[in-house]
This record gives C-alpha cells, sequence and structure tokens, in this order.
C-alpha cells in the first residue's frame, strides 16, 4: 500500500463510520417496525385475551440497538473532528484545505466541492491529490 493510499484511508474513517451508522440506523428502524407488527400478531393470537405476554426480551434488544447507535453516532462525531483538526494543523493551501474536508469531513460530492471553491472539476481533483501528498508525508511522521 502507497502513502498516497494510507492518506486516503485515514481521511476516509467519516466515510466509513457514517456507513457503519446507516446500518445500524437501518437495523434499529427494522426493529421498531417489527415491534409495531407484534402487538397485532398477539391480539390476533389470543382473540384479544387477558393473557399476559412478555415482550422485555424484545424490548431489551431494541434499547440495546438504541444505545448502539448513539455510540456510533458519537463514533461518527468524534471521527470528523479528529479529521477536520488533523487537516486544520497542517501547513498547506486554504483551497487544498477546503477540498479535503469538504471530501472528508463534510462528505461532498466533486461537482459540490467544484461549487464551494468556485473552480473546475480538474481542479478540484488537482487540489485533492496535492492535499493527499501533503497528508501522506504528515502520516508518515
Amino acid at each position: 500500500m502507497t502513502k498516497i493510499d494510507e492518506a486516503k484511508e485515514y481521511l476516509q474513517q467519516v466515510y466509513k463510520a457514517k456507513q457503519v451508522c446507516l446500518r445500524c440506523n437501518a437495523d434499529l428502524e427494522e426493529l421498531r417496525a417489527t415491534s409495531i407488527m407484534l402487538i397485532p400478531l398477539y391480539k390476533e393470537r389470543t382473540g384479544f385475551s387477558n393473557i399476559k405476554h412478555d415482550t422485555s426480551d424484545f424490548i431489551s434488544k431494541l434499547e440495546q440497538q438504541e444505545e448502539e447507535m448513539e455510540r456510533l453516532k458519537l463514533e461518527w462525531l468524534n471521527k470528523r473532528i479528529e479529521i477536520k483538526s488533523f487537516l486544520n494543523n497542517i501547513n498547506m493551501s486554504e483551497n487544498i484545505k477546503n477540498v479535503l474536508i469538504l471530501r472528508y469531513v463534510s462528505l461532498r460530492k466533486w461537482e459540490e466541492i467544484a461549487c464551494s471553491i468556485n473552480c473546475s472539476f480538474r481542479w478540484v481533483h488537482t487540489l485533492h491529490s496535492q492535499g493527499l501528498s501533503i497528508v501522506a508525508k504528515k502520516i508518515k511522521n
């Protein structure tokens, strides 16, 4: 793996944290949807009788998933802060810094970055390459 690849992988930690967060959120939404379906199913089987049912295990799992989601959100936020702080502490041009922060912290698309800093798509990629080289040198140290 080249130093540029290592730099890119380091900066992409925010993306990875976001993806894990999104997967966890999807799991949480599925659990919530399932919990809504459990009540009608229970009523059908019991014929609205007074039989008590224990959903504490399911509720416990739902709470665990919600706690995990909060932990992952915090991890994502901490990664954003870490990467942004790292980039802000590197001596490089503001345009390069802006490209890297917009791409790896704000998770913007290339087209959005070009519009934000008012330059061409090709120039954004040039600045990005220069930025990765600078980050690679800093990671090496």
